[in-house]
């Protein structure tokens, strides 16, 4: 597999996962579970493994820029 098509990989599912991370959120106070409960959202994603995730998503996508400018850099100086 091409450099190019695992940056690509890492870097659209990195940012797509940390959208769906961030969406199951826990509540962040009293007020924001009770408006949680009112809307009926009453699932979320509890706290240390929320903040693992959203490192690892964000590593993810990180690494994929990486290696996407890295590869577009590589192709830029063999020309």
């Amino acid at each position: 597999m091409e450099k190019n098509v695992v940056g690509w990989f890492l870097f659209v599912g990195g940012i797509i996962s940390l959208f769906f991370v961030y969406t199951m959120r826990p509540p962040q106070g009293i007020g924001d579970a009770f408006n949680m409960v009112l809307s009926g959202k009453q699932n979320y994603i509890r706290e240390p493994v929320y903040s693992w995730l959203l490192i690892i998503c964000f590593a993810a996508a990180v690494v994929g820029g990486a290696t996407l400018l890295f590869d577009f850099m590589k192709n830029k100086k063999s020309e």
